[in-house]
């Protein structure tokens, strides 16, 4: 920031603390509410990183469950599209193979939701450890 920001912000401070009468031509003043200025921005700055990190993780959330309705109704369909089969099975064979064939169908599907919560929840962690040690990392940084 240059000088003049720095110093609009000062004054803005400076008249919201009737108060404490500052005078800018006192150089540790002045030095101070500039850290102040600048340890405010870095706050504000880590609040917007935490919430856009906590945003990504929302729209992920959200993207899975929209790609689990979409799986389901499409397992869903494919269940009811073998009714017509199943009525028109005469035999205990092909009863079996139907039965094989809805039990492979089940295991793909459930599957496939197994390994989207895996991913989602390794991303997970991975987000919440990142903004952890993120918050750390700023909490050490005010010693």
């Amino acid at each position: 920031m240059n000088q003049d920001v720095y110093e609009s912000k000062l004054t803005s401070i400076m008249f919201e603390q009737v108060k404490i009468p500052f005078r800018l031509n006192d150089p540790m003043k002045f030095s101070s509410l500039a850290e102040i200025v600048m340890h405010e921005e870095r706050v504000e700055r880590h609040i917007r990183g935490v919430q856009e990190t906590l945003e990504q993780t929302d729209a992920d959330y959200n993207r899975m469950l929209t790609e689990f309705t979409k799986s389901m109704n499409a397992y869903k369909n494919d269940v009811y599209s073998l009714e017509q089969v199943f009525l028109n099975i005469t035999t205990s064979g092909g009863l079996r193979a139907l039965e094989n064939r809805l039990k492979k169908q089940r295991h793909a599907y459930m599957e496939k939701i197994r390994a989207s919560l895996r991913n989602f929840r390794q991303h997970f962690d991975e987000m919440i450890l990142y903004l952890r040690q993120a918050n750390v990392k700023f909490r050490k940084s005010f010693k």
